[in-house]
């Protein structure tokens, strides 16, 4: 109740004030005005000083005074002015003065002229160009004979000397007057100004006096504050019952205030507990209201969807603007009232890769059955999916290598048998049989390795776990790289440093060897190769880039199936040998396009020790 008692003494004073303000604004416009007009009267009357110097010097034969002028300093011209001229002319007096501004002959100078006696260097130089000067400053002195504006006019030889100033006065009555009218107005205002103010300022403190006692009533019970009221009769009755009033609000302001903290109190503990719930879930958690956004974000969701800065009162668009599928099903969850079990998402994140989550979504509604907004839970199931891809393509391995070892052995035994009987044909043979013989035994030889190779892909792996320099083992495999594309120039880029993992040296480097033959066969002369090292959470990422022709739409997961190849020679088990190998360390390869153009083959190596090599099936 005080505060709104100050509240009123404020508004009245400020009232005061901008009645004070306009009424000063008013008057400072009247005085401008006037000054205004005094102004334009100065200029009228100086111009018509101007006009009427330039006048009487045309008219007292100027080219016969300045000969005069040139021989004596007393000319006839203007030694004795008669006064029915001047008055003609509405002139006070007019006379011809030297260059040092004394009258010529010795003559005094009319009253009002004493201020030119002597001419400034600004007047003498205006002169000696050829102006009138015009000085009206006498009409603003304490003086009140002074009526007449001053006009110099310069009296000059055709080489531009000055010989002479012609000075008339010019009968300014009205300009005097208002001089003066002006200069007793200003008076005047500011005195009926200050006058005002002082009323003004006794007027609101006369009448906010009971306002102050109000507000002191309102804040305190004061022996001498109830005295002062009880003295104003009806006054104070009245101002006694209100403050009853007002202690009685103020007690039920007090317990109001004290609900209200206790509530708020209450409401504070529960918001800390729904936030310590949501906080300590395994699951990542995301709350948005009606109208699209972000309520709450726990920190597990954060990791998962990597939102990085404020979030919690955020459009939804603006935090996972980088998400548009996502987005897209929030927004029906929110528009539609859709629900969502375990949906599957795939999200590519910035320096991580590929990440899998599973998201339940569900609309949000109030007790009336109103939508107030839409909650997701989010599961990382990003490794659950890596080893089930790992487990599947062990198992798919373990069943061709199952099925196709026998087979494989049989071929080898029978390419022994032509083998044997090839040979002897070449020893016992003669002419053109034993070239045939020789040509059937380099054909199976050369069986015999895909034989080999295809038996040391069917056959389990043993690995023999040790710290491995990648970066070493990359280097040691530039010669051979070189080698393989010796008819053609090779630019080959390989990572200074790379992080050692625990891995199968021998193995490791048949998987790079491949990827690295490979790039050198398809690339044209003068061919990029690039191995480019990243550091991803847990693992090690090397992708191997070409540019040249890259890999078909289509064929990135068919070129690791056995005997798959698009070369003219090649086996086609050299990337599923890779791939297998790169499985059994617990990592993943994959194909797809690179930066340069080309192909680009990634491999991806746990960042962990092995203690024990594992065994393939």
């Amino acid at each position: 109740m005080k505060r709104s008692l100050q509240a009123f003494e404020r508004r009245v004073g400020l009232f005061l004030l901008l009645v004070l303000g306009y009424l000063v604004t008013l008057q400072t416009m009247h005085a401008l005005s006037k000054r205004r007009s005094h102004q334009l009267l100065v200029a009228d009357n100086e111009r018509r000083a101007r006009l009427t110097a330039r006048m009487v010097l045309r008219e007292s034969d100027p080219d016969r005074l300045r000969r005069e002028l040139s021989r004596s300093s007393t000319p006839r011209a203007l030694l004795s002015t008669p006064a029915s001229y001047l008055r003609a002319r509405g002139l006070s007096f007019a006379l011809l003065l030297g260059t040092d501004g004394e009258p010529l002959r010795g003559r005094e100078l009319p009253q009002g002229l004493e201020t030119v006696e002597r001419f400034d260097d600004d007047t003498l130089e205006r002169l000696r160009s050829g102006r009138t000067v015009v000085d009206s400053t006498s009409l603003m002195s304490a003086d009140l004979s002074n009526t007449e504006v001053l006009a110099l006019t310069p009296i000059l030889v055709g080489s531009g000397e000055l010989l002479a100033v012609l000075a008339v006065g010019v009968e300014a009555e009205n300009l005097a007057r208002s001089s003066r009218a002006l200069r007793w107005n200003s008076l005047i205002e500011i005195f009926s100004l200050v006058t005002f103010v002082a009323i003004v300022a006794w007027f609101a403190g006369f009448s906010l006096k009971p306002v102050r006692l109000l507000a002191q009533t309102a804040s305190s019970r004061d022996p001498q504050t109830t005295a002062e009221l009880e003295a104003q009769d009806d006054t104070g009755f009245v101002i006694e019952t209100y403050r009853k009033m007002v202690d009685e609000l103020r007690g039920k302001e007090r317990e109001l205030r004290r609900l209200k903290d206790l509530e708020r109190h209450r409401a504070d503990e529960l918001q800390d507990l729904n936030t310590s719930i949501i906080d300590s879930m395994i699951t990542g958690v995301l709350l948005l209201d009606g109208s699209g956004r972000v309520r709450a974000l726990n920190d597990v969701a954060r990791d998962a969807l990597q939102v990085t800065g404020r979030a919690i009162g955020r459009p939804a668009e603006d935090v996972f603007a980088a998400y548009p599928e996502l987005l897209s099903i929030l927004s029906r969850c929110l528009k539609e009232g859709a629900t969502f079990q375990r949906e599957p998402q795939v999200l590519n994140l910035p320096g991580i890769g590929r990440r899998d989550l599973e998201l339940t979504l569900s609309p949000m509604a109030d007790r009336d059955g109103n939508p107030i907004g839409a909650s997701c839970l989010l599961v990382d199931v990003t490794e659950i999916r890596r080893l089930e891809e790992r487990m599947r393509l062990q198992q798919n391995m373990a069943e061709l290598g199952e099925i196709s070892g026998g087979i494989a052995h049989e071929f080898r035994n029978s390419l022994g048998t032509l083998l044997g009987n090839a040979r002897l044909i070449e020893k016992q043979g003669e002419g053109p049989v034993v070239e045939h013989a020789e040509e059937i035994s380099a054909e199976v030889q050369a069986l015999r390795l895909v034989i080999d190779d295809f038996l040391r892909f069917a056959n389990p792996t043993r690995l023999v776990i040790e710290r491995v320099d990648l970066a070493a083992l990359l280097e040691e495999l530039r010669p051979d790289v070189l080698t393989r594309a010796a008819d053609k120039t090779v630019e080959l880029e390989l990572p200074d440093s790379v992080p050692e993992i625990g891995g199968d040296e021998g193995l490791l480097r048949r998987v790079f060897t491949n990827l690295l033959r490979n790039a050198a066969d398809v690339i044209d002369d003068g061919g990029r190769i690039a191995v480019v090292s990243e550091a991803s959470p847990g693992e090690l990422l090397l992708h191997v880039d070409d540019d040249g022709p890259g890999i078909s739409e289509g064929d990135e997961e068919r070129v690791f199936i056995p005997f798959f190849t698009r070369k003219d020679r090649g086996t086609g088990l050299g990337l599923a040998l890779a791939r297998k190998v790169v499985v059994h360390h617990g990592g993943r390869i994959t194909a797809g396009a690179s930066p340069l153009g080309g192909a680009r083959f990634t491999v991806a190596l746990p960042l962990k020790d092995d203690e024990e090599g594992g065994e393939g099936e």
